[in-house]
């Protein structure tokens, strides 16, 4: 049986390939805080893990309160969901757009959920900076459309500022479209909740939160949609009532109320990307995109760079980046990496620039 998942992190594939243990494979591809889970995380799991006898809250209210405290917003507009791609599909199967519109490249997930709700996909592809089209949104949209955005963009790591945005969510209202804001790594940017769309949620515009990547529960699920309140009582109508296992709603709890940990992180990550951005700059025939999020855009074109190539060697010592050919719009010289420990960004580093010198 194959996996039809395509992003990255497919930690039990990368086994497989590089006949390696788990702890023998440094993974780039998928982009999770590597100082996560928090200590608070783990305390919260042990202190519960006799709760699992127990069903779990259908509607996660203890969890909707914290998430409500935390960010400003009604808990009767927040709903808990078995990640974030669980939150996309929901969102999907309830507004039943005529069309779902994608800026190119985008998250996979996306299309593999509009796929499965049977809704027509329309892409705009977006140009090499990875600004927002607004002219192309606003010739392609149509009323009952949906428009998919995600900031920070993925895979660029481009942060669109909430007055960016609200140009987009104009040309929304006059059309009668809708938006969907995945605001899956904004959690990583510096003054990001001052331009995050959770204040500006109402009946057309929708938000999709996540905890996987700051706070490193990728195992454990856990996402959160923000929508105006009967958009939220449909879902949890129609939704399975038990998506949310104890223990992530647990963990999600003391995620949520350590503000420290997240703090920390951004601290660490500033001067860490900026690092490994000069690293990459150093290397003739690199192209690095700037970033607000944990992970870089690479492009390797001008040196010759050919990914899946050199994937094969970087298999050989257990290292997996995240190639990004599949996304449809990019060359085979491009790739991503996740931001990790400098020790282990530095031999990526190094790897690369062997490739290119070679």
């Amino acid at each position: 049986m194959d996996s039809i998942v395509t992003h990255g992190g497919r930690m039990v594939d990368y086994e497989v390939i590089a006949r390696k243990s788990r702890d023998d494979i440094t993974d780039y591809s998928a982009n999770i805080n590597p100082y996560a889970p928090p200590a608070s995380v783990t305390t919260a799991i042990l202190q519960n893990i006799y709760k699992i006898n127990d069903y779990p809250d259908p509607v996660s209210r203890r969890l909707r309160q914290i998430f409500s405290e935390r960010y400003g917003v009604s808990k009767d507009c927040v709903f808990a969901a078995n990640g974030a791609s669980e939150v996309i599909d929901l969102f999907l199967r309830v507004l039943r757009p005529k069309r779902v519109v994608l800026l190119e490249p985008s998250f996979s997930e996306y299309a593999h959920a509009a796929k499965r709700n049977l809704i027509p996909i329309k892409k705009i592809t977006m140009a090499s900076d990875f600004c927002l089209p607004i002219y192309s949104i606003k010739d392609t949209l149509r009323k009952g459309d949906l428009l998919v955005i995600n900031t920070p963009h993925n895979p660029s790591g481009r942060f669109y500022s909430r007055s960016e945005l609200e140009v987009i969510y104009e040309l929304i209202l006059q059309c009668g479209a809708y938006a969907m804001i995945d605001e899956a790594f904004i959690d990583f940017v510096d003054g990001g909740e001052e331009h995050s769309s959770l204040p500006l949620v109402h009946s057309h515009i929708v938000v999709v939160r996540s905890l996987t990547k700051m706070y490193g529960i990728a195992g454990l699920r856990l996402g959160f949609g923000v929508a105006d309140q009967k958009i939220v009582d449909h879902i949890v109508q129609m939704r399975d009532g038990w998506s949310v296992n104890l223990l992530a709603e647990e963990a999600g709890i003391a995620a949520l109320q350590d503000h420290s940990f997240a703090m920390k992180t951004r601290e660490w990550l500033r001067e860490e990307r900026n690092d490994c951005m000069k690293q990459l700059e150093k290397i003739h025939g690199v192209i690095v995109y700037p970033s607000s999020a944990n992970f870089l855009l690479v492009d390797g074109s001008f040196g010759g760079l050919h990914v899946a190539k050199w994937q094969e060697k970087l298999t050989k010592i257990g290292f997996f980046v995240r190639d990004c050919a599949s996304y449809g719009t990019f060359t085979p010289s491009v790739f991503r990496m996740a931001i990790l420990h400098h020790h282990k960004n530095a031999i990526l580093i190094d790897e690369l620039a062997s490739e290119l010198s070679s």
